[in-house]
């Protein structure tokens, strides 16, 4: 039984991974069209969100744990108070960040390359994705949660919409003339603007709470 349920819960966190991995694959081939500078830019912009990443995926890793033993000891109210407390935690974070980009993107760019367009560009691109650094934040509080509370069919949900994100916005955005390049960064921003919303309305549902009434 625990072998059959790791896999339940293992394999659509796992396809998961590799869906958004081939979305990213997707966008790279885009970006590779639009040449050098553009690239190296994409590059220093990707390498930083990587960073910023860190402290949301770590928390999204705790939830995970978290929502696990609270939903196993039927404490749906404690679930919650961590979402919360999470939602706050993401919102100073975020904040902190956002001026830091705008303040100093082209120091933090300097750090990667010497020139000076790739700086430039690479400063600007910061600003596109910064301002959505809470809603990536809010793609990861959902997830750990309802990945904690078992809820292993959303996985795949959540992975196919940030394919179809990525495919669909940057095909279109960076197709129309007064976008061009742009649109890579705001296929980033708008992709985790719809994801963190298809995982908020998940968990909204409240269907996680019914692992939590078998137990009782």
């Amino acid at each position: 039984m625990i072998i059959k349920n790791s896999y339940r819960l293992g394999v659509p966190i796992a396809l998961q991974s590799s869906m958004i991995a081939v979305s990213c694959v997707f966008l790279q081939s885009i970006v590779n069209s639009f040449g050098s500078t553009v690239v190296s830019a994409y590059t220093i912009t990707n390498r930083i969100e990587q960073l910023i990443n860190q402290p949301y995926n770590s928390l999204g890793t705790a939830l995970t744990t978290y929502a696990g033993q609270n939903i196993g000891a039927g404490d749906t109210d404690r679930v919650k108070l961590g979402f919360k407390k999470s939602i706050a935690i993401v919102a100073v974070f975020s904040a902190i960040m956002i001026p830091v980009t705008f303040i100093f993107g082209k120091n933090i760019a300097g750090l990667f390359v010497k020139e000076t367009d790739v700086i430039t560009l690479g400063a600007s691109a910061l600003k596109i994705t910064s301002v959505c650094y809470f809603f990536l934040g809010m793609i990861y509080i959902p997830r750990g949660i309802l990945n904690g509370c078992g809820d292993a069919g959303f996985a795949m949900i959540n992975g196919l919409t940030e394919v179809l994100c990525r495919l669909v916005y940057a095909s279109v955005l960076t197709k129309i003339p007064k976008i061009g390049y742009w649109g890579i960064w705001m296929t980033t921003g708008l992709t985790w603007l719809t994801v963190s919303i298809v995982c908020l309305i998940r968990y909204a549902s409240g269907k996680w709470k019914q692992k939590a009434i078998r137990t009782n």
